[in-house]
């Protein structure tokens, strides 16, 4: 009978499945399998990021047939099993010395080392995330992994508009200096030019607010919903 059971149990061990033997006395009696399944948004948000340029890989403390199940579950290529924190950490170290710079994501006491090493840590502020949220950068609260691409997008860009709003003010200082030398432009003219510029540089930067509040607004629109459909 045990044997038995093993053989049953066999097919589920390479789907990632945990088994949990049952004994009626001393006679086995059959199995349950346990198995992390990934969050809903999970593939998803691996093909978000995956859009953007970046290709995702799973650090896990699982065995190599649970890690395997999960990352071709949600479309990520490469994935390292039975990971330890000090080995989460090791290999956000080496690829930053590598120049792979390491966005890490994590939602657990074991993911906080390796979140403070990354150029950027973000945590999945669910419940039991206290440390990791402490280690990381940013944190994800109660939307789970469906606004990472969009925090990717924000991100980047911010680093535009940054970079237009440098290059504009830079430009418009260098014209607005060249004519007041050359007297064309009067002081009173200049300051309302300096001003102006910097107004403009101001509503380049609002856009990025107008931005997240339609995010935002599209997502308690999307709350009210189904709170509805319950």
């Amino acid at each position: 009978a045990a044997r038995k059971c093993r053989a049953a149990a066999e097919p589920w061990l390479s789907r990632g499945c945990t088994p949990v033997y049952v004994t009626v006395g001393s006679e086995p009696a059959g199995f349950l399998m346990l198995r992390d399944a990934p969050r809903p948004d999970s593939a998803a948000a691996v093909a978000g990021v995956r859009a953007f340029g970046a290709e995702p890989v799973l650090l896990t403390g699982d065995g190599e047939s649970a890690a395997r199940d999960v990352a071709q579950g949600v479309g990520i290529a490469e994935w390292k099993a039975s990971c330890l924190p000090e080995d989460k950490l090791r290999w956000v170290e080496e690829s930053e010395r590598a120049g792979k710079p390491v966005c890490m994501i994590g939602d657990g006491v074991n993911d906080a080392p390796a979140l403070k090493a990354a150029r950027v840590g973000i945590a999945v502020a669910d419940a039991g995330a206290g440390l990791a949220v402490e280690a990381a950068d940013v944190a994800l609260v109660g939307s789970g992994l469906s606004e990472l691409p969009f925090l990717i997008g924000l991100s980047r860009r911010t680093m535009r508009t940054i970079g237009t709003n440098i290059a504009f003010s830079l430009a418009l200082n260098f014209v607005a200096v060249a004519l007041a030398a050359a007297a064309v432009l009067s002081p009173a003219a200049g300051a309302l030019v300096h001003n102006a510029g910097a107004l403009l540089v101001l509503a380049n930067s609002a856009s990025l607010s107008d931005r997240v509040f339609r995010r935002a607004g599209a997502g308690e629109r999307r709350g009210v919903s189904r709170g509805a459909a319950r």
